[in-house]
């Protein structure tokens, strides 16, 4: 059986409704600002008895207007002190072990998830991006290499007599209970530390320009070693593989919770170097939400392919070169090899495209010359001929929950428009997992980069 709550149903509201607010000043190191106001709403809501003689919240004895000046006046003084906890009742040292108890499990979350993921794997990096350490700041700078300068100005302050006066507030008696005890401990060391970070702020304004260059080094050194023990973590096709097979999940679920809550709906587009398909840029593209008639954002937008998937494409050729995509692609399956052999002779170079690429159109293809070369991507057969590349059966990517209303097109891919006359067009479904992963290496990677879209669109460059 539960022990009974120390707060009723209302205020169990009024405190989740503060637990965002809580975190963030617990990110922000602000904890005692977060509860000096948290203390002033509190108790002009529920006031209980002090040492003023206020009459407590379960007295059933409503305030006079001489009590609740003494209390205003009190609340006021805890204020202009920043001592919001000690001079508190139970119900102050109840709020802020409710907070430290109910956020615990957010606050590690991240941590549990990122220990159960697979090293270097996209969750794994999500969530360890999370617990890394921020830089510093120039005043937390300033104090590591100034501290006799930041006591000084402590001791001239006033601060150390201040804190000697609050620690005879702790009673250190066989009555109090340790928590308590640990709690008041707790809070003279937060207000310690924002005492110490005010003081080294004004004293840091007054410094010479010497000492704010040398601090800026300082920081600048911490960054460029903090960014080379980042680099040392080397991308391989292999792990960008690995993660990319991770993102479906992790954007639906993202998506998902969006619309769990928030009520809002949302678009996701990536894009870049696919390992497994060569190293050929593709994207991605995610959406949830639904128009009463039950369209997605991109079906209702009036042009899509020209204002969005194009220039988004576009901006991908912009972001990767040649070389970044060729270094990213897998090796070939050694099964393939036969496949995808062909002599220095029978390769040429792609022809050159206009700046911006056009649709393919389906026609015949026009009768090779004697004296042409073979083309460097086979042609590609009819459905009702025997195919020389290998097609994997036609398929479809399922819709997520409908809860979530994620939607996800079916991959698809068109024979490349900047393809050889000789060739014919033919738009091709394929199943994207890496089990027909073989498809895309039936390509002549070298001569064409295939822009795949997940929604429906493609496009081909010239390198």
């Amino acid at each position: 059986m539960a022990p009974p709550t120390w707060s009723t149903a209302e205020q169990l509201e009024w405190l989740k409704a503060r637990v965002g607010a809580y975190l963030a000043a617990q990110k922000s190191g602000d904890q005692i600002e977060f509860f000096v106001g948290l203390d002033e709403a509190w108790f002009k809501l529920w006031p209980e008895e002090g040492p003023a003689g206020v009459p407590g919240r379960e007295s059933g004895v409503a305030l006079t207007p001489d009590q609740k000046k003494i209390l205003a006046d009190a609340l006021e003084g805890r204020r202009r002190a920043s001592l919001p906890l000690l001079p508190l009742g139970d119900a102050s040292l109840q709020i802020r072990s409710w907070f430290r108890n109910h956020t615990r499990l957010q606050r590690e979350s991240g941590v549990v998830a990122a220990k159960k993921a697979d090293p270097g794997s996209l969750a794994a990096a999500l969530w360890q991006d999370q617990t890394r350490h921020r830089n510093p700041q120039i005043v937390e700078i300033y104090q590591k290499l100034y501290p006799e300068r930041v006591n000084e100005g402590l001791e001239v302050a006033g601060f150390k007599a201040k804190h000697a006066r609050d620690l005879e507030f702790i009673s250190l008696d066989d009555e109090t209970p340790a928590e308590e005890i640990k709690v008041q401990l707790k809070a003279q060391a937060s207000a310690r530390l924002s005492a110490r970070r005010a003081v080294s702020r004004s004293l840091l304004a007054e410094e010479e320009d010497e000492v704010k260059r040398e601090l800026e080094e300082e920081l600048n050194k911490i960054k460029r070693l903090k960014l080379e023990g980042k680099m040392d973590e080397k991308l391989t096709p292999e792990s960008a593989q690995r993660s990319l097979d991770q993102l479906q999940g992790i954007v639906d679920r993202f998506h998902q919770i969006l619309r769990e809550k928030t009520g809002w709906v949302g678009f996701t587009m990536v894009g870049g170097p696919t390992p497994n398909a060569g190293g050929a840029l593709s994207m991605q593209v995610f959406s949830s939400g639904l128009t009463p008639a039950g369209h997605t954002f991109k079906q209702v937008h009036p042009d899509w392919k020209g204002a969005v998937s194009l220039n988004f494409t576009e901006f991908l050729r912009r972001c990767f070169t040649r070389s970044e995509r060729d270094a990213m692609a897998l090796p070939e399956p050694d099964e393939l090899d036969d496949l995808l052999s062909m002599s220095d002779d029978d390769k040429e170079e792609a022809p050159s495209l206009p700046p911006k690429p056009i649709a393919p159109k389906r026609k015949s293809a026009p009768k090779k010359k004697t004296s042409a070369v073979a083309p460097a991507v086979p042609p590609a057969k009819t459905p009702t001929s025997s195919a020389s590349i290998p097609l994997p059966p036609v398929t479809s990517i399922s819709n997520a929950s409908p809860e979530s209303q994620t939607v996800h097109r079916s991959n698809t891919i068109a024979a490349p428009p900047c393809a050889p006359a000789s060739e014919s067009a033919e738009t091709l479904t394929f199943d994207s997992s890496a089990t027909h992963a073989s498809f895309w290496n039936s390509f002549d990677w070298n001569t064409y980069d295939g822009v795949m879209d997940t929604g429906e669109t493609a496009r081909c460059f010239a390198a």
